[in-house]
This record gives C-alpha cells, structure tokens and sequence, in this order.
C-alpha cells in the first residue's frame, strides 16, 4: 500500500528482520509524485483561500466599538423553537466593560447585569436613547379607529415609527433602533 510494506500488529510485537530499505525506482517515483501532488493542492488551496478572502473583505463594513457603549448581541439561540419566523434575535441593549482583544469583549446587559465575552461580529451599534429592550410600546391592546370608525384592539402603536427618505423612497426605522 502506498509503495511501502504495511506495519502489521505482529510486526510490533516481534522485530522483523533488518534486511536494509530496499529502494526501488518505483517507489522513489511514487514518493515524489506523492509529494508534488500534495505541494500542487496546498497552492491552489492558498489561491482559493485569498480569492474568498478578497471577495469576504469587499462586504465587510468596518464598525469600531469603544468601552461604555450601547450595543446589541445577536443571540440566535430561540431559532430551536417550532415557531420562530417572528423571533428577535437581537437581545440588549448590552454595555461594552472591556476588550479582552481586538475581536472579543466583555458586555454586560443594561436590566439584568448578566455578563458575556462574545466576538464582535455579533455586537451591532445601539442608537436608542431609551435602555427599554422592547420598543415604546404600551402595556396591553390600543384602541385604534378603523375606516368605518368603530375602535378594535391592535397590538400598534399609535405614534408613527420615524421614517427616512433615502432615493425617493420612504424607509421606516425598525423600532429596536428607537
């Protein structure tokens, strides 16, 4: 197998005889074609490897954290659940403690004080002025008038969400950056 003789359990227990290595043109032929192969895969390996991470870094939007900032942290632990099309999956706002390193922080949750050392690819800005997890939405059913008048119970709130224009077209701002 491979060019060479194959270790046997026997072999191990008692010392086969020393008759030398025997070299053979086959073997040294397969030995090197072995070792050019492998030398072929690890370059191509390499190239693909910088092309990924050439088109990786041409999306990446560099986003720097400082100590005592408001962030949110991408938790995605719910997606187990049988329902989970509506889930939030950012959790917070978390406080940025320290940096343990360039990519990993200590963040500490604003209501709990619940700590966790996460990387940063999972902390996103946090633009609220309010430290409420949920949006400012009040407690229980809104009375909300519908075309015909009469009131019905809708989870909405009654003040619009702040809006932007951007290229001629209106874009809502979601209500966790609120």
């Amino acid at each position: 197998m491979l060019g060479l003789e194959t270790l046997l359990p026997c072999a191990l227990i008692a010392a086969s005889p020393q008759d030398g290595p025997v070299a053979t043109v086959y073997y040294d032929q397969f030995r090197n074609a072995i070792r050019e192969a492998h030398s072929l895969a690890r370059q191509h390996l390499h190239a693909t490897a910088q092309t990924q991470k050439r088109c990786f870094d041409a999306r990446v939007k560099p986003v720097s954290f400082h100590a005592d900032q408001l962030v949110w942290l991408f938790w995605p632990w719910p997606l187990r659940q049988k329902q989970r099309k509506l889930v939030n999956l950012w959790t917070g706002p978390w406080k940025i403690l320290r940096f343990l390193s360039p990519i990993t922080v200590v963040v500490q949750h604003v209501n709990t004080n619940k700590k966790q050392t996460v990387h940063v690819d999972r902390l996103m800005p946090c633009r609220s002025e309010t430290l409420s997890e949920a949006p400012n939405v009040p407690e229980g059913p809104i009375e909300h008038q519908t075309s015909s008048g009469s009131a019905t119970d809708l989870d909405v709130p009654s003040t619009p969400l702040p809006s932007v224009t951007l290229a001629g077209r209106t874009v809502k701002t979601p209500a966790r950056y609120l």
